[in-house]
């Protein structure tokens, strides 16, 4: 990446309301984010589950939340 594209990159980023980053799992421990990989039982199924998500929305993101929060 060129130092051109790297200003233009900064300043989308400063004029923007809201970021989002879409990173691969690596990521995520090394920033402190828990894994999903200690889950265990139905919590494990109900948050790695896309038909969870849409069977149960809401018991889908209280799974993730919770266990989010440890």
């Amino acid at each position: 990446m060129e130092n051109e594209d790297i200003s233009k990159f900064v300043e989308l980023i400063n004029n923007s309301d809201h970021v989002v980053a879409l990173t691969g799992a690596g990521i995520s421990t090394p920033s402190g984010i828990p894994d999903l990989e200690h889950l265990t039982g139905p919590e494990s199924s109900i948050i790695s589950s896309e038909a969870a998500l849409e069977e149960d929305p809401e018991q889908f993101y209280q799974a993730t939340k919770k266990n989010l929060s440890r």
